[in-house]
């Protein structure tokens, strides 16, 4: 009795959401596809992340070499 008296009760709740809102539709959706889909967001942020910081230290690396043998450069002269 129990049990159903909780499928009416889950039947109730369901009955009052708003058929509006996008939640309602995609509540009981399940797709693989998606999962992976945001896995490889997840991995291609992680990824631009890190070339960009290889690409701020190389930057730097090389500007602090520029700077040493200009220095260098004039200072001998």
């Amino acid at each position: 009795m129990a049990l159903a008296f909780g499928y009416h009760n889950s039947f109730l709740k369901r009955s009052l959401e708003d058929p509006n809102e996008l939640g309602f539709w995609m509540e009981d959706l399940y797709t693989p596809g998606y999962d992976t889909l945001l896995k490889n967001k997840e991995t291609e942020k992680k990824r631009t992340k890190i070339c960009k910081i290889i690409a701020l230290v190389s930057v730097l690396s090389c500007a602090l070499i520029v700077i040493i043998t200009v220095s260098v450069v004039i200072t001998r002269h």
